[in-house]
């Protein structure tokens, strides 16, 4: 009797260790892993929107999941995604994994052109002189009453944290830091911009422009408003998309293999006997 339940409790450790992923309510549109081991490209595995490398952007190991992209603001550093992504009139989730230790403006994901009250961007240590937060993170999308939203917990200790932004139109923007709630406050709509969605940067006047220092990695980008429940299994999973085929076993594939486990014991439990 003892020797059955102890297979069956070994069986049971064997299978825990799948990822399975929340519910899906919010889509994926984009993902890009930062994996690459060269080159100019940083692929998106789900949309196919790839980005430009420029400036002296380089993909480095350490990453907290494979490789990274490592930026600099003083060479001009960024990954230039194109015209994508407005989001003027929808909900919209982004999810990023920061490693910096520099104090001053660090721009994460952004489309937003300097001095124009339009678009949006995710952030570090603040966006203007008066307002700054040092080490926090913060979110902008600033039309038209420039709601700037800062959070609570230091970001800018140089280990690895999950930044998260849930933008509901009409509702609220959320700002999750490592998996927690950071900061709250009421959105703002998002105004029209003809500046690029840029990782590592945003685009002063017409130019695209490096304003982030420190590595990037791990950035997803979903229409739809992720859930508390989707932002944490996001960063106990790293390197992982919800929804993105690659990334997650299909649930049939799980319900296979857990077939193949109930058999295995069986014939071990026969053999036994």
């Amino acid at each position: 009797m003892n020797f059955n339940k102890i297979i069956l409790v070994t069986g049971a450790i064997a299978v825990s260790t799948f990822v399975i992923a929340p519910v899906q309510a919010a889509t994926i549109l984009s993902h890009w892993t930062f994996d690459e081991t060269g080159g100019t490209i940083a692929a998106d595995s789900v949309g196919g929107q790839n980005g430009i490398l420029q400036g002296n952007a380089t993909l480095v190991g350490g990453g907290i999941s494979g490789n990274a992209i490592s930026l600099s603001q003083a060479t001009n550093d960024l990954v230039n995604m194109g015209n994508i992504y407005g989001f003027t009139n929808s909900n919209f989730s982004i999810s990023a994994w920061i490693n910096s230790t520099v104090l001053n403006d660090n721009f994460v994901v952004a489309r937003h052109t300097a001095g124009i009250v339009s678009g949006y961007m995710v952030f570090v240590n603040g966006i203007n002189p008066g307002e700054r937060q040092l080490t926090k993170a913060g979110f902008y999308a600033p039309f038209p009453n420039r709601h700037v939203l800062h959070g609570n917990t230091t970001v800018t200790d140089g280990d690895w944290h999950q930044i998260a932004v849930v933008y509901e139109q009409g509702g609220n923007s959320l700002l999750y830091v490592d998996g927690i709630l950071d900061a709250i406050t009421a959105s703002d709509p998002i105004g029209a911009t003809s500046a690029p969605f840029l990782v590592g940067g945003v685009a002063v006047g017409s130019q695209p422009t490096g304003l982030y220092t420190g590595l990037i990695d791990d950035v997803q980008v979903y229409s739809g408003a992720l859930s508390a429940s989707d932002i944490q299994f996001l960063y106990h999973n790293p390197g992982v998309a919800i929804g993105e085929s690659s990334s997650i076993p299909e649930p049939s594939s799980i319900l296979g293999i857990l077939s193949l486990g109930v058999l295995g014991i069986g014939a071990a439990l026969k053999r036994k006997s």
